[in-house]
């Protein structure tokens, strides 16, 4: 306070000192020149200024406060005859206290025919400088409305904090609800998450309604256009005053290449001159007539250009190549958008960069290219990207965002394909996002399969259609471990494993089957059609490398009593069972299935069944002395 008080007696002292140095400065200027005499209004001004620099801000007067404040400067609108006092009311706050610009109305009163919002509605059209703006502006404007005039309004388009949390679970229930929606349904989730940029408010105060956008929103909506009587007259005068505003700004240019001119600092050699503006040239080359050897614009400019046959392969060939850089350049209209997606996934195939990360370079430029207004064929695209960069790069790309891919694009109105499903499943298997040398196969795959789980619960909803073949194989490869007894293996060499120090045949293993998987296999032994050869194969493999032989004899009578007998999948089913060593499966193979089949169809067996048989008659039976009439079966297919 007693610098405060200082300065304040400093003030007045200077301020009648003032006048004083000012008498004394005239009265020199007097003597010097004679020719120049200040008025007493001039001198006054000066003596204003003056003091007002020589003032802190601190000290300043309300009145200076108010030229600087941009918001109190703002003009008050004209406001529609026979307007509410509440209107008025309702504006000045908006202008004055929350700082909206560009406020205008739209009476809706005496509108033949009634509109929605009643027959003594006015619409306000006000502007906010960001999204933050208009949502502080809300918030102060419900505030103002419910202290003044004790009603509660509501409000539409405003975003609470708590909405962004529960963001992702409304776009799952949205999604859930949209699996048997009509595929014309459009949502926007990007759209949403800055509904902040439209706001409107229904004040419940004369049937006054707000509308606060931002300047990008408000020109893109034009509510003035939407609700203007005569649209014609309205686009007349805007015609007029964007001609008006163009011809103010080439008279400003004109007086400032006059100024220019005449001023000695422009008559410097290497100078730029004034007059070499752009709104002079724009309106000299307006006037002008189109040169003879340039081709003249369409009368539809809107048109997309016609696309060249050498450009469009070239595009093709930088697309396949995954010269994204180069397929960005040569893209020419919206056609070629998927082209140049396509260049960025050929880039993450072909030159598979070692580190890749959001910041990498053909990351910011897929999303930055990727279409404000996707179509299905854009999501799949985005979809195979993330895919690939998830394979790249697991511990930055992760699987919970091709989950997310999918529930925006479900949310979106866009149905997701089984395709879409196949692919992000196919992600999970082969995923090596949770691998760690302190967890199990089986840990590994439980963590892989909740994931798999959410993406069902979440996107996958059929519309009463079964699931595809390649899912049931994806599911049985997520809950299987690589087995030691492999198909290919057993086809190769049937002859069972042995150890190297006893001599002694392997039969225990170690097991590759979760409970998921023989829960499948239940499900689909009721219904073998469910099942193609991938699948079958799967199952047989598991049950014979952890010895289930009572799933594995099933699921064989199952297909043998339901499909037509297949040589080459009888073939596959005794290497499995030779090649695993177990001899009692063998003897029930042998004395059940083969003589059974032997006895349909005696030249059954071909050169490779009959070494496979071979094999495991020399484990079951060394000395030969049973099995007679399938010994007879294999020397006549040897021959």
């Amino acid at each position: 306070m007693p610098r405060l008080r200082s300065a304040t007696r400093l003030y007045s002292e200077g301020a009648s000192a003032a006048p004083e140095q000012q008498q004394a400065q005239s009265k020199e200027e007097s003597k010097h020149d004679k020719a120049t005499e200040a008025t007493p209004a001039a001198a006054a001004a000066a003596t204003t200024e003056a003091a007002a620099d020589a003032v802190p801000w601190y000290l300043r007067s309300s009145e200076t406060y108010t030229q600087l404040n941009p918001a109190l400067n703002e003009p008050i609108p004209e406001f529609p005859e026979n307007a509410p006092e509440s209107l008025k009311t309702l504006v000045t706050e908006m202008i004055r206290e929350l700082g909206f610009t560009n406020v205008t109305f739209i009476d809706l009163r005496n509108r033949t025919p009634v509109s929605i919002f009643g027959a003594d509605a006015i619409l306000i059209l006000a502007t906010g400088n960001t999204e933050r703006h208009i949502g502080r502006g809300t918030n102060g404007l419900i505030t103002f409305i419910k202290h003044n005039f004790n009603v509660v309004p509501s409000q539409e388009g405003i975003q609470t904090s708590g909405f962004l949390k529960v963001q992702r679970r409304r776009l799952k229930k949205k999604a859930k609800k949209l699996a048997n929606a009509d595929e014309t349904f459009s949502y926007s989730a990007e759209a949403s998450r800055f509904a902040n940029n439209w706001v409107v408010l229904d004040t419940k105060v004369d049937s006054l309604l707000v509308h606060m956008m931002t300047p990008e929103k408000r020109e893109a909506l034009d509510l003035e256009y939407v609700w203007a009587e005569d649209p014609a007259l309205l686009e007349e005068q805007r015609r007029l005053q964007l001609e008006q505003e163009e011809s103010a700004e080439a008279d400003l240019d004109h007086q400032q290449n006059q100024q220019s001119s005449s001023s000695s600092s422009f008559s410097t050699q290497g100078s730029i001159r004034g007059y070499h503006t752009y709104t002079v040239n724009k309106r000299w080359f307006s006037s002008q007539a189109p040169r003879l050897n340039l081709t003249q614009a369409s009368s539809s400019s809107n048109m997309p250009p016609v696309p060249n046959n050498n450009t469009q392969k070239a595009l093709d060939i930088a697309a396949i190549k995954g010269d994204y850089k180069t397929a960005i350049a040569l893209a020419q209209s919206s056609a070629d958008q998927d082209s140049v997606l396509k260049a960025h996934i050929n880039y993450l195939f072909s030159a598979q960069p070692a580190l890749l990360t959001n910041e990498s370079d053909v990351v910011k430029s897929f999303f930055s290219e990727f279409p404000k207004m996707p179509t299905k064929k854009d999501h799949r695209l985005r979809l195979q990207f993330l895919v690939k960069a998830h394979e790249l790069n697991p511990s930055v790309f992760r699987l919970r965002a091709l989950e997310e891919h999918l529930i925006n694009q479900q949310a979106s109105g866009l149905l997701v394909d089984i395709a879409d499903v196949e692919l992000v499943l196919s992600a999970i298997v082969s995923s090596k996002e949770y691998d760690s040398p302190d967890k199990t196969p089986f840990q590994i795959s439980r963590k892989k399969s909740r994931v798999a789980y959410y993406m069902f619960k979440d996107v996958l909803r059929p519309q009463g259609t079964d699931l595809s073949y390649n899912i049931y194989q994806l599911l049985f490869r997520l809950w299987l471990d690589v087995p030691e007894l492999s198909l290919a293996q057993a086809l190769k060499n049937p002859a069972p494993a042995r150890d190297e120090t006893t001599g002694e045949v392997i039969v225990e293993r170690v097991p590759v089957l979760t409970p998921q998987a023989v829960t499948l296999f239940k499900f689909l032994r009721t219904s073998p059609r469910r099942m193609n050869q991938s699948v079958i194969y799967l199952a047989l493999t598991a049950f014979a490398n952890d010895n289930r032989w009572s799933h594995f004899f099933n699921l064989w009578h199952t297909i043998d009593k339901n499909l037509a007998f297949d040589n080459e999948l009888f073939t596959r089913v005794a290497a499995l069972v030779v090649k695993s060593g177990n001899c009692d499966a063998m003897l029930t193979f042998f004395e059940t299935i083969l003589q059974k089949q032997l006895m349909a169809n005696p030249f059954l067996l071909d050169k490779d069944l009959a070494a496979i048989v071979k094999e495991g008659l020399l484990v079951l039976d060394p000395s030969e002395n049973g099995f007679k009439h399938i010994r007879e079966a294999v020397s006549i297919a040897s021959l």
